[in-house]
């Protein structure tokens, strides 16, 4: 039966190629290591570069591909299933959706998930809530949760407690908790701080703000220890 089904193709993408390949060389070695499942591999047709690629005896594959250049990496291919690993912290993330990964699974009718550590309340988060009921947003096609690193039994407790204790409040709801710190007190957007770093903008003059009425100005002159620019 195996040898006769469909070949499953799996991909999991993320926002470096390094990233990609962090599960895929987990089930890698776990199939490498194990006598009673290594010889599900096709040895001859698997590839470890460009793209890490674990072809199986009946032509299923796994793959581990980036989403770097707008996702030009995964242009030309279908999948039966789709991971988004660290999502949050891809940029343009609902236009790299719409623009390319929806049609990845097409053909084959297949599954998207994403898996990613909270990036504060971005487009990532939007999605998040399509997964929740009782939400505007809720998709009845969409399933989402989210947890502790404390509910981890793998990761040591004393660890999570020491590191905790140097964070924000925010990050430590975001990196351990599990949660979506409310980024709507921020003078900035993420989206607009991403657009400045993007520009090749220089800045000639300092804006001193007056210490009295708090008004700015342009001045010439060099930063002064104790003023506000």
């Amino acid at each position: 039966v195996y040898d006769n089904r469909k070949p499953y193709y799996a991909v999991n993408v993320s926002i470096t190629a390094d990233q990609a390949r962090i599960i895929w060389d987990k089930a890698w070695a776990m199939l490498e290591q194990t006598p009673k499942l290594h010889w599900i591999i096709d040895e001859k047709k698997t590839k470890q570069t460009p793209f890490p690629t674990i072809v199986f005896r009946n032509n299923s594959q796994l793959q581990a591909r980036s989403s770097q250049r707008g996702g030009i990496y995964l242009l030309g291919h279908d999948y039966d299933d789709f991971n988004f690993d660290e999502a949050a912290y891809q940029t343009k993330l609902m236009q790299l959706l719409d623009n390319v990964i929806r049609m990845r699974l097409a053909d084959r009718d297949g599954t998207l998930d994403f898996t990613s550590t909270a990036n504060k309340r971005n487009e990532y988060y939007q999605l998040y809530l399509r997964g929740i009921q009782g939400t505007k947003d809720h998709d009845p096609d969409c399933y989402s949760q989210t947890g502790s690193s404390f509910d981890n039994p793998h990761v040591s407790h004393k660890a999570l407690e020491r590191i905790a204790r140097h964070m924000t409040a925010d990050m430590k709801k975001q990196n351990i908790e599990g949660g979506f710190p409310d980024s709507s007190g921020e003078v900035f957007t993420a989206e607009q701080v991403e657009f400045l770093f993007d520009q090749d903008y220089n800045f000639d003059h300092w804006g001193r703000i007056d210490p009295d009425d708090g008004t700015a100005e342009f001045c010439y002159c060099e930063p002064k220890p104790g003023g506000q620019y």
